[in-house]
């Protein structure tokens, strides 16, 4: 119940919500050690194969733990009180400060893949801070002097960008995918030659027993297709950036009307962040041995990417609709694609380089792509971080001349108004 005894229906459904997510969580969370710990006491496995049942407990208890704070909130809205602040005094000097750790968990992961220790005890909980500490501080830099309308918005849309968003663009992919798989197999219909030799190879890959080095070999020709390699990168670099961009920020499609630009930034931060903390997490669901740190660095210029060109789209769709500047979110939301779509591009050249091998020079467009790539995403990287403390600057500077002209509100009505859900 709220202050004037009308039951908060936003609240109820963040509550319930939130709730049950975090009832799953935790009783996942149990579960998968338990299933962890009673493998390894059943003998006879080795630390890859329980490996992931500690990797994704951790998970869970990560996640858990930020369905926390919007349950408590709800709860305190629900029952009439003004919930407080919760907000982390000096959150970019504390998450800074933890960032300088961030080379030492790097280090320490990099050295457990060369040891006897058994991984699944020291690297899941590692991994998880080395994916969440960069994410946080992301946040922190882009949100300074910014806010997103109060403590119970801001878990809500981590909350609902965690456990609601993450799925749905899951299932749209999976459509997508679907789609064109119907569309591939009404091409082979009329290709009878083609299908003969698929299930040659399919007859082959049986044989092959999962052995990875076989399987490669036998695949690698097939990799090799120009037209497997196009509609690779039209849908890697093309299509999923459009996907991803239109449903990462479904958490503010329901109150884009009551968003200032400032609040759709900080709102878009925080759902591009909860994307990408997912995404980055289920990187490392298996163990990765040597190229664990590699994978980090990579997942964190991606995590970079989807914090930023959410945040520019949230930035769009609250001045489109504050302010009526629709060509401004088709500018932005065009941008956000665009940079998406280019990183994807390029980290598609590198992933097809030893799929190609020694016939990589036949593909000239790849081979250049490839050559370029590892100095295009560092350019890419700067280009982000400059539009998250630019973006920033800008709508601090914005803000200040706002609060500069408007009137001072009374004391009193500052300290009754009810905090924004």
């Amino acid at each position: 119940m709220t202050s004037n005894g009308r039951l908060h229906l936003p609240s109820l459904w963040q509550l319930l919500g939130s709730g049950l997510a975090l009832v799953v969580l935790v009783i996942s969370a149990v579960g998968l050690f338990v299933a962890g710990l009673t493998t390894i006491s059943a003998g006879g496995v080795s630390d890859a194969e329980v490996y992931p049942f500690f990797s994704l407990a951790w998970i869970c208890i990560l996640i858990g733990a930020l369905q926390l704070p919007p349950v408590v909130l709800a709860i305190l809205r629900l029952a009439g009180r003004r919930p407080p602040a919760w907000k982390l005094p000096g959150g970019l000097t504390v998450s800074s400060a933890l960032m300088l750790l961030w080379p030492l968990l790097l280090l320490a992961g990099t050295s457990l893949s060369d040891t006897s220790l058994p991984v699944w005890v020291f690297t899941p909980p590692i991994q998880v801070l080395a994916v969440a500490l960069p994410l946080w501080w992301f946040v922190e830099l882009g949100r300074r002097g910014l806010s997103a309308g109060g403590a119970q918005r801001s878990w809500g849309i981590t909350s609902f960008s965690l456990i609601v968003s993450p799925p749905l663009i899951l299932m749209a992919e999976f459509i997508l995918l679907g789609v064109l798989g119907v569309v591939a197999l009404l091409w082979l219909a009329s290709q009878p030659l083609l299908v003969e030799q698929l299930n040659r190879l399919a007859q082959r890959l049986v044989n092959a027993q999962m052995d990875p080095e076989v399987t490669l070999r036998i695949i690698r020709p097939w990799l090799r297709s120009p037209l497997l390699i196009f509609t690779t990168f039209s849908v890697g670099a093309g299509l999923i950036p459009v996907l991803e961009e239109t449903l990462k920020p479904l958490a503010l499609w329901g109150w884009t009307r009551r968003l200032t630009p400032s609040q759709g930034f900080v709102a878009g931060l925080l759902c591009g962040s909860m994307f990408a903390l997912l995404e980055s997490l289920g990187t490392f669901v298996s163990p990765l041995g040597g190229e664990w740190a590699g994978v980090v660095l990579g997942r964190t210029g991606t995590s970079l990417l989807h914090t930023v060109t959410t945040a520019l789209v949230g930035w769009g769709l609250a001045t489109a609709w504050s302010r009526e500047d629709y060509p401004g979110l088709g500018l932005v939301f065009f941008l956000g694609i665009a940079l998406h779509g280019i990183w994807n591009l390029f980290s598609l050249a590198i992933m097809f380089q030893p799929m190609l091998g020694d016939n990589l020079a036949a593909f000239p467009l790849v081979d250049r792509l490839e050559g370029v790539a590892p100095f295009a995403l560092m350019v890419l990287v700067v280009v982000f971080f400059l539009l998250l403390v630019g973006g920033n600057r800008r709508l601090r500077l914005e803000k200040g001349r706002q609060e500069s002209l408007a009137p001072a509100a009374p004391q009193e009505a500052v300290q009754a108004e009810p905090p924004l859900v």
